[in-house]
Formats: C-alpha cells, structure tokens, sequence
C-alpha cells in the first residue's frame, strides 16, 4: 500500500509532464501563443525541475521523508490548480514552476524512500513500482486527458491532475509511516558527486537519451499529422498506445534488471529508443506502422528510468539520494532543452525533420551508453553465466 501511494504521485506527475502533447494546440489558442510557445510550459517545468531539484533536496534534507512528500505533493497540486484558472501566458508559466518545485521534491524521495522500505534484493522491482506509476500515467492519463481537453477544455485537465495530486497527498498522510532516512548531506555534499566521472557519465547517458525523444515526444501531433493523427481522437490513440508499451517495458525493467543487471538493460533501451526514433522517420506517414513504432519506443524509453536509478544507487548507496536526485535533474534537464529545441525547429523541419534530429541526437547517447558500461564498473554488476568447468572465474577489476 505505501509504494501504490508513492505510485499515484508518480502517476499524477508523469500525467501532468505527457499530457501536454495532446492538448498544446487548444492550450496555445486559448492563451493566444504558438504551438512552439506552447510547449514551453513543458520546457518551463522540465528546467524548473532540473535547477530546483538538488536546492530543495538540500534545504528539506533533514526533513522526514513522510513531511518531504507530503508537502511536496500539496506544492504539486497547487501548482496545477493555478495553472488551471491562468488568465494568461505568464501566468501559466509561472504556474509551471510552482508544479515543477513539488515534482523535484516528490520524485527523488520516492524513488528513495521505495528502495529504502523494501529487501536490497527487492530494490529493483520496487523502484519499477514508483516508475509504473509515472508510466501508468501514458496509459491512461495523457489519452484521457488528450480527450478531456478536446471534449471539454485544456483546463478540465489540469483540474483532474491536481485533483490526483490531492488524492496522493490524503493517501500517503494515512497509509505513509516512518521511512527509514540515509545520512542527511548539503547542498555542497549533494554536488560533490558531479566531480566523480563514474557518476557523470552514466548520468550524460539519462541527459542525451531524454533530450533526443523530447526533442520529437512532446510534437507528437505533428510527428503524426502526415498520417492523419495529428489531433483529437487519433493522437489520444497514438498516446495510449505509447502508454501501454511503456507499461510493459517498466514492468519487465524490474525483472530485467533483477535478472541481467542493470548494464545489460540500459544498453537495450537506449538501443531501443534511437531504433524507434529511427524507424518512425519513416512509419509517421502510415497510422498503423507509427502505431507499433510507438509500443517499442514505450518499451524500451522506460526501462532506462529503472535501470539508470539501480546502477547510480549500486554504485555508492551512501549517497543514492544524492545521485538519484541529480539523474533526475539530468532526465529533466534533457527534457527541457529537448522541449525547447524541438518548439524551435518544430516549424521550420517539419514532423519527419523533427524526427530525424531527436534520432540522430540518440545515436549519440548509444556511444555513451556504450562508453559507461565499459567504464563504469558497477559492485553489483550484471549477473552472468556461470564459467565453464575447466576455465577459472572471470576477475574483474574495481575502481579503487
């Protein structure tokens, strides 16, 4: 019951980050911007996220992780009830940054806090739950809101998510007890693990891969208009079919991990994403080929979430606050500067454009996914098969 609760929270925000690619059109005509400018309510909140996350970690650190999310989800809701009565674009903006403020705190503490109530050995399968939950939000959050927009406003979605928010915020004040905390750090202990390279460089691995598809994700409509799924129903389709694969790739995260490790796994999904990407520069003129296009891009882009959390904690469990914290900034980071690259050149390339620049940009993240597996070398790395009879163990080197 404590991870489900963690889990809604998850669910509201991921709603609130993906729900904007079906509804940026409606909300760009009633607040009188572009669809460009429109999408930088999700750059907004993605790089209020990135900036904020590491500041409110240190300023709440000696907080109860019970207080933390709590209050971290009230200033989500908020954030979302003053975004759904904006009178105007600043204002929406502004709006954003209040959500994003709750959601940096929210996220981390999660993830944390569900590594910390559960078994070592259960880790992985308990982050995919707070993971699932954020990924539950594209099977059913952003179809439906995509719908609700188009049936009745823009802002009758923000409503239902801060409604959610509130929700999360009830269940966890009566199901959420004591959750056992790590050592407390600053905000100068928090940075200290961006000099180590180890952690940069699986964490550059988080930052391109989210910059390349939320170059393209959040123009979905566009992406898809030369195949008739650019609006309306159709492209609330397209979205809850991306939902449902990302679904599935979340839950076998889990069990992936668990079973192969989590190097094995993040190789498989940024492999799997550039691929996806690849393959709808040319599916987006057929409906029913963008259509499974989207299951695999839903597949393999969340499983990197669950497999890049397990290698930054297996790598300094001291310090797994911290680093997942900073991944998390990075993931949101690539987000925003994905959001704003993409409302840039959005209308000058065109959807298939769009498309092959997010690709091209994760072709680069499949080097340096490459690169930090072969650096990076993980305590509890992936498990392999076991040697053959007549040959030793394999030795394997550790940094010291």
């Amino acid at each position: 019951m404590r991870l489900l609760v963690l889990a809604l929270g998850s669910f509201a925000i991921g709603m609130d980050g993906f729900v904007f690619a079906g509804i940026l059109g409606d909300v760009g005509t009633d607040l009188d911007v572009s669809t460009g400018a429109a999408g930088q309510l999700v750059t907004v909140f993605a790089l209020g996220y990135a900036v904020l996350a590491p500041l409110l970690a240190a300023a709440t650190g000696r907080w109860p992780r019970r207080r933390v999310v709590l209050t971290a989800m009230a200033l989500f809701s908020a954030g979302n009830v003053l975004t759904a009565i904006a009178p105007n674009y600043g204002v929406a903006l502004a709006s954003r940054l209040i959500a994003a403020a709750g959601a940096a705190m929210f996220l981390p503490n999660a993830a944390t806090s569900a590594a910390a109530l559960v078994a070592p050995e259960r880790r992985a399968r308990a982050l995919a739950v707070i993971s699932g939950g954020n990924s539950a939000s594209l099977v059913l959050g952003a179809p439906f809101g995509t719908w609700l927009g188009g049936a009745h406003g823009w802002r009758s979605t923000m409503w239902v998510i801060a409604g959610l928010g509130v929700l999360a915020v009830v269940g966890m004040a009566v199901s959420l007890g004591t959750v056992p905390a790590g050592p407390v750090p600053g905000l100068r202990d928090r940075l200290r693990p961006l000099t180590d390279r180890r952690v940069l460089l699986i964490q550059s691995v988080t930052f391109v891969t989210f910059l390349g598809a939320f170059t393209a994700y959040p123009y979905l409509g566009d992406v898809l208009a030369s195949a008739g799924a650019g609006h309306g129903g159709p492209l609330a389709w397209a979205l809850l079919v991306f939902g449902v694969g990302a679904v599935v790739g979340t839950t076998l995260a889990g069990r992936m991990v668990d079973r192969f490790g989590a190097d094995r796994t993040v190789v498989l999904a940024v492999v799997g994403i550039t691929a996806s990407l690849l393959l709808m520069i040319l599916a987006r003129h057929s409906y029913p080929a963008a259509l499974v296009v989207l299951v695999l891009w839903g597949i393999t882009g969340w499983q990197i979430v669950v497999a890049q959390q397990h290698r930054l904690i297996s790598l300094d469990p001291a310090s797994a606050a911290v680093t997942v914290s900073l991944n998390g900034a990075g993931q949101f980071l690539g987000v925003s500067l994905g959001g704003a690259l993409g409302g840039a050149t959005v209308a000058p390339l065109g959807g298939g454009g769009l498309t092959a620049l997010a690709a091209g940009i994760d072709v680069l993240a499949c080097m340096l996914v490459v690169l930090s597996v072969r650096l990076v070398v993980i305590p509890d790395r992936t498990r392999t098969a076991p040697a053959r009879p007549e040959q030793p163990a394999p030795v394997v080197a550790t940094e010291a």
